[in-house]
This record gives structure tokens, sequence and C-alpha cells, in this order.
């Protein structure tokens, strides 16, 4: 069951996962809602992975983009892989033109992509 508790983010447990989508009107404040609710939310369910679906954003500055990247490092110290999925084609230009650091990103194209990723057998309909 989705938790919508929280601004800025919608948490969804799959299968050991944990997608958080966030919304379209993030900021600085919601932000550190999505980071601790994140953290948390990953500790409560002990996912193996959180996928970002980021499906909603129009625009995402350096800085915020930092910020989300921050993120998904505590994440991989809890032991969570994160994977971005949903970019837009114009998120990606921006990022690239900014010469923002993207290393070290897992992402796909969409929610099913990384799912079918992260769930052993979910192709072959064993899950």
């Amino acid at each position: 069951m989705a938790d919508t508790s929280n601004p800025g983010v919608t948490l969804t447990p799959v299968k050991g996962c944990l997608v958080a989508t966030l919304h379209a009107d993030i900021h600085e404040h919601s932000l550190e809602h999505i980071r601790t609710a994140t953290l948390e939310g990953a500790s409560r369910i002990q996912a193996k992975a959180v996928i970002f679906d980021l499906s909603a954003l129009r625009l995402l500055d350096q800085h915020e983009f930092g910020q989300l990247q921050g993120t998904a490092v505590m994440l991989r110290l809890l032991g969570c892989r994160t994977v971005l999925v949903g970019l837009s084609a114009g998120l990606v230009a921006y990022l690239v033109t900014n010469d923002v650091n993207t290393s070290g990103l897992e992402t796909e194209r969409g929610l099913e992509d990384a799912l079918d990723r992260l769930i052993p057998g979910r192709l072959a309909g064993h899950v």
C-alpha cells in the first residue's frame, strides 16, 4: 500500500523494493522530506533496492539533483541498490550540458524495466 503522508514523495513497497515516486512540485524543503522518508521506508521494509521514479519531474537543477544523489549514496550505505527511472530527455540534456557528475548512477527507462532488472524471475513469471 502506498504511503502518501510525505510531501514530495509517494512510497510503495514492491517485492522487496521500495518505489519512491517523486511529485512534480519538489523544492529544497520537500527534498529533505524525500530523503528522510525514503531512508526510513527502505530501512523499515529492509528493501534490497530503491527505485526513484522521476517521470513527473520536468525540472531538476544541479543542486536538487545533487541532493538526490546524496540520498542514493546514503541508501547504498544501507545496502540498497538505487535506480533512477523516468528521466525526461530535457532533464538528461540539462544534466549533460551542465557537466553534472552522473557516474555511478543506475538508470532505466521506466519502472517496469527497473523491476525486471531487480526482481529475479519476474520476466519468467516466477514471481
